[in-house]
């Protein structure tokens, strides 16, 4: 089912800390959700009987892949909107994070099922068993040709070859646990440190090099981090603020317009811009259909998606030169959705 709508009018090595250098730049207005404009030149499509779409990436295949938790199932979508799943041989995975390997492949990680699993273009799924219970966990594509993913109960750094063989490093800091984790501008891979279950810690953003040396940062609570088009790093925070990290280190903050929101996960557009995803303090557990965009130079502008029933999930750069994001219903009825933004058209009414 398709819904178009248009109208004229997204460790092992040493550890250093570095210092913080800060600059704060707020906005001038404070305006609440219910004074942004809404999003058009969007098209949805459902996910038969799918209530938590999770993670999204754009596909080495020229196709968006996606995780599909209570189908424990990956998904591909075409550009024009042609949907397939493919089961996950591990009951109740858990499957969150996912994104698109230098083979050729698409790789996801198993938070329940506690493993790494690899799926081909045709569907072709092989999983592989991590060392360390890992809890929640994210992975991206690192720039040495292997896959990256962070621990959270665990406390590590994870790395896994095309082959399959994994090496761990542990989180050296002791203050939080590692989250969010993106591959650099600079040849490193870049995360988060999160507060343990016990909200000990966190309040850092951490880079490791491919063999393993950790240094951190001190930041604002953050939540989620992408690399940008300016080859600087960026990130959400709790704070209800965007920061910016160059790779030697100096964090710039941007402040949301809206009072009421915080932003979470975070990716780079193919615009040339950040997109980003809100949540809310009232009701719904934080769902809210607002979602943000934020120029390199510091910018944001805030929008609300068409559909008032649902929040947005995560965003990609689609290979076709839109922006695609998970969409899940508030209530949590069967009907998520995978949308897409065309960015060429991009209007608001």
């Amino acid at each position: 089912m398709v819904k178009t709508r248009r109208f004229l009018t997204t460790f092992g090595g040493t550890f250093l800390v570095l210092s913080l250098v800060l600059t704060a730049c707020g906005a001038p207005s404070a305006p609440t959700s219910s004074n942004l404009k809404v999003l058009q030149h969007v098209t949805e499509f459902v996910v038969i009987d799918a209530t938590d779409l999770e993670g999204i990436t754009a596909g080495p295949d020229g196709n968006v892949w996606f995780t599909h938790i209570d189908d424990n199932s990956i998904g591909v979508i075409t550009p024009d909107g042609t949907i397939a799943e493919f089961t996950i041989l591990t009951l109740d995975s858990g499957t969150l994070s996912i994104t698109a390997g230098h083979d050729g492949n698409v790789w996801f990680i198993e938070n329940g099922g506690n493993k790494i699993g690899r799926i081909t273009p045709s569907g072709d799924i092989t999983e592989y068993p991590i060392p360390t219970k890992i809890g929640y966990a994210f992975i991206t594509s690192g720039p040495d040709g292997n896959v990256w993913f962070t621990e959270e109960e665990g406390d590590k750094i994870g790395r896994i070859t095309p082959s399959g063989d994994i090496t761990e490093y542990p989180n050296p800091t002791k203050e939080g646990v590692p989250g969010s984790i993106t591959s650099g501008p600079d040849g490193n891979l870049w995360f988060v440190v999160n507060g343990d279950k016990n909200g000990i810690g966190g309040n850092q953003i951490g880079r490791i090099t491919p063999s393993g040396t950790v240094t951190v940062y001190p930041a604002n609570s953050p939540i989620a981090i992408t690399t940008g088009p300016d080859g600087n790093l960026w990130f959400t925070e709790q704070a209800g603020k965007i920061g910016k990290i160059t790779p030697s280190g100096t964090i710039t903050e941007y402040s949301l317009s809206t009072s009421d929101r915080w932003p979470f996960y975070i990716a780079a557009g193919p615009d040339g811009n950040l997109w980003f995803t809100e949540r809310g303090s009232q009701g719904n557990f934080g769902r809210e259909r607002e979602i943000g965009r934020i120029t390199t130079s510091g910018s944001i502008t805030e929008y609300l998606l068409p559909d008032p029933n649902y929040w947005a999930q995560q965003f990609t750069a689609g290979p076709d030169g839109n922006l695609w994001f998970i969409e899940n219903h508030i209530n949590d009825e069967p009907s998520s959705q995978v949308g897409r933004i065309d960015l060429k058209e991009l209007t608001f009414r």
